[in-house]
């Protein structure tokens, strides 16, 4: 029975970084593109509201997270004293809770407050008025990368409490927005409304920001490398160079950056809506492992463990995000909102 409630929790935190990744980079998008002052992106926005409905729901998740604690965080049952200050459940409950619900409502005030954009790509006005960034979107990247940061040490690198890297934080929060602007072109890519240009504009962001994505990747074993660093590498090498996990990142690494960069190189492949479509599911598929990679090997270091729980916690979590979406999509639609 302990098993079986291991492979469930474990199962249970796979998704819920992975889903709640994907709602919240969407949202971060946006308010990158308003930052910005991008001309384009209009088309998407109801998408982006659709995917913000998922963010109230983590909140709750992570507080029903909790309740497996013990069967996911070691130094639960093997503290820390050095690190007894941090890695303690009232202080992981409080930061874990108060980021997520601070992050769910900065998205939703910063959808409220940013009118859609004045201008598609289809407005030919030579003289567009100046576009002023919203201070919303500014406290909510700001937001995103702070709490992001800690919620990776909290969720993935304290499952191996003695390893750290101050890296993990950077990487996690741009494999999200990675997730975020692929769910996106996925969505985007099934529906008439949006247009050919917005869809190719968002294509090409997925395919240039699969190099920062596999960069900080990389970088979690250059770092450890030329610093000559042997007590850091007990991460790395077990996911890197140890069946059968290396086959899983070798795997991830192909769907999510191999195969975007590869094939959306040419400039007509962004064009085409079947190879955006299929290129994003690779992409989210790769990085679905990649989150599995993560954290399967810190439970069960010497072999895959996935049964029947993981696909069915799967597909309950999938269910939910479209669930919510749709239902945040009919609110929006019964509203008027654009």
């Amino acid at each position: 029975m302990s098993e079986l409630a291991q492979t469930f929790w474990q199962a249970y935190l796979v998704n819920f970084i992975f889903w709640t990744g994907m709602a919240q980079g969407a949202v971060v998008l946006a308010a990158t593109l308003d930052i910005t002052g991008a001309r384009w992106g209009g088309g998407f926005r109801r998408i982006v509201r659709s995917f913000a409905g998922f963010l109230p729901v983590s909140v709750a998740l992570f507080a029903l997270m909790l309740l497996g604690r013990d069967h996911i965080f070691p130094w639960i049952a093997d503290p820390i004293p050095e690190k007894a200050a941090y890695l303690n459940v009232p202080f992981l409950a409080l930061r874990g809770l108060a980021g997520l619900a601070a992050l769910a409502w900065l998205s939703f005030m910063f959808i409220k407050r940013t009118a859609p954009p004045r201008h598609s790509a289809a407005d030919s006005s030579e003289n567009p008025p100046e576009h002023r960034a919203s201070e919303w979107s500014v406290a909510l990247i700001i937001g995103f990368m702070l709490i992001y940061t800690y919620l990776a040490f909290d969720l993935i690198m304290s499952l191996q409490p003695h390893w750290h890297s101050t890296l993990l934080g950077a990487h996690y929060a741009v494999s999200c927005f990675y997730l975020g602007i692929a769910g996106l072109v996925l969505v985007g890519s099934t529906r008439p409304e949006v247009a050919a240009g917005e869809r190719r504009n968002l294509t090409t962001l997925m395919f240039g920001i699969s190099p920062l994505w596999i960069s900080l990747l990389w970088s979690q074993y250059i770092v450890i490398w030329y610093g000559d660093m042997p007590e850091e590498t007990q991460f790395v090498y077990l996911r890197f160079y140890q069946m059968p996990w290396t086959a899983v990142t070798l795997v991830a690494i192909a769907l999510a950056f191999v195969v975007p960069f590869g094939v959306l190189m040419p400039r007509s492949a962004k064009l085409k809506g079947g190879l955006q479509f299929m290129v994003a599911s690779c992409a989210i598929l790769g990085l679905f492992l990649e989150k599995y990679m993560f954290i399967a090997p810190s439970f069960n270091p010497d072999e895959l463990v996935i049964g029947w729980l993981y696909p069915l916690v799967t597909l309950a979590f999938a269910a939910l995000f479209v669930t919510t979406s749709r239902f945040t999509a009919r609110r929006i639609g019964a509203t008027g909102q654009s």
